[in-house]
């Protein structure tokens, strides 16, 4: 095959699959992300102290946690409302719902930023066992701040349809902290240096997101800077204002059950034995971080199809079979060699990894399903999202505290499990329900 050909078919593929382009492009990055991260991961275990190492896990846990507190989730609304918007010419709102986005993420960010300030010290001693860990605790709690333009930035990006550029900004984010660690290391090998690094790196690439953010907004000719715009920031959140709360409440589920399982072992136990679960925990989500991109992409297909009035069947039917003969295949080889790469690339201290990661990587089995919760917030049922993702962390807090106690690292998993399986088996439940109900109107109407 000849390089022209090659490049036709490149082409035609971008035109005729662009959902599937997109998500090859994000994935191949995803990809260098895992990569770079598995080596951050052995530096600075090799580096680190066991007990440092765990309280660096404790204290990253700690934030993502507490920045849920208010997270509005505007990536859901902004992907949910903005197609509808511009279908239907509201140029004008659609520019205020973003600046209302931004305004929000901000404030929440700089509430977050301060508690974190203000509660580091008794975090450190809560958590990690150590007021001496504050500090780790304190450098990190300006990352929400940091972080608050991240989720509206990179939404923009994906309905303007750049993913080329996502997928080169996310590679060359995670080479860009992979870098400062290691500099920040060779001058002080300290938690706190590795917590620095990622600060630093998110403030980086955050103004680099900036740029691209700027001219997407211009490409789809929404003004969210513009006087019209901001004086309508008040109208277009209020328009919204339960869209924003239920996501909102949804957010705190998510994060709760996504990281408070870490933060029940730390209570329960050390940093020392918080850290092959932490790293168990790195682990398995790299197989999640490779398809991520999935729900990236998926999210703005079923918003615009859904605006269109098209028929979801034959994507959602595509989707889950391609999943399938993706997922399953990685996962069990990844679950095979484990063993032998935890030992390999971080020592015989870390044996007590592998366990927990192998249990961790049964909760990606669910996968082939990612679309399950794009699709139910396309269809309207935001509150039944935020009361299944609080009845996620109500059962992850029960569970967690039945089986870490007894078992700890691997009770952590075994919770983490039975939460996401459940949590599954909630949405597809709600989602045959919705299709029931959709059955029985066309056979009335006819």
């Amino acid at each position: 095959m000849s390089v022209k050909t090659a490049k036709d078919y490149i082409a035609l593929f971008r035109v005729k699959l662009p959902s599937v382009w997109a998500v090859g492009q994000l994935s191949i990055a995803n990809v260098v992300v895992a990569v770079l991260m598995l080596l951050q991961m052995v530096v600075v275990t090799r580096t680190l102290s066991k007990e440092q190492f765990g309280v660096l896990g404790l204290a990253l846990a700690w934030s993502a946690v507490a920045s849920a507190i208010l997270d509005f989730r505007v990536w859901e609304v902004l992907t949910i409302a903005i197609p509808r918007l511009r279908q239907d010419r509201r140029i004008r709102q659609a520019s205020a719902l973003v600046a209302g986005s931004f305004v929000l993420e901000i404030f929440g960010g700089i509430c977050i930023s301060l508690f974190l300030l203000l509660v580091s010290s008794y975090a450190g001693s809560l958590f990690a066992k150590n007021e001496s860990s504050a500090l780790v605790f304190a450098v990190l709690a300006i990352q929400p701040l940091v972080m608050s333009f991240d989720e509206p930035m990179r939404t923009m990006l994906r309905l303007g349809g750049r993913f080329a550029v996502l997928a080169w900004w996310r590679a060359g984010s995670a080479l860009l902290q992979f870098a400062l660690v290691l500099t920040l290391l060779l001058y002080s090998d300290t938690a706190v240096a590795v917590a620095s690094a990622i600060v630093l790196s998110w403030v980086l690439r955050i103004l680099v997101l900036a740029v691209f953010c700027r001219q997407t907004l211009i490409e789809m000719r929404l003004y969210p800077l513009a006087p019209s715009a901001r004086s309508s920031i008040v109208p277009a959140l209020r328009e919204r204002k339960s869209m924003f709360i239920a996501t909102m409440l949804s957010a705190v589920g998510a994060r709760l059950t996504n990281r408070a399982d870490i933060l029940f072992l730390g209570l329960f136990t050390s940093p020392i034995l918080v850290a092959p679960y932490d790293l168990a925990r790195r682990l398995s989500s790299q197989v999640g971080l490779i398809l991520h991109p999935l729900e990236q992409v998926i999210f703005p297909k079923i918003s615009a199809q859904i605006a269109d009035g098209s028929s979801l069947t034959p994507f959602i039917r595509g989707f889950t079979g391609l999943m399938v003969a993706l997922t399953l295949p990685v996962s069990l080889a990844i679950y095979f060699v484990l063993p032998d790469l935890i030992i390999w690339c971080f020592g015989e201290t870390y044996i007590d990894a592998i366990l927990p990661t192998q249990l961790l990587l049964v909760s990606y089995f669910h996968f082939p399903f990612l679309w399950l919760r794009p699709y139910l917030m396309c269809r309207g049922e935001v509150t039944f999202i935020s009361k299944a993702s609080w009845g996620a962390a109500l059962i992850l807090t029960v569970s967690c505290l039945l089986f870490i106690p007894m078992s700890g690292a691997t009770g952590a998993a075994v919770s983490v499990v039975i939460t996401q399986w459940l949590w599954l088996l909630v949405l597809e439940a709600r989602r045959r329900r919705l299709e029931s109900q959709s059955s029985e109107v066309v056979s009335e109407d006819r």
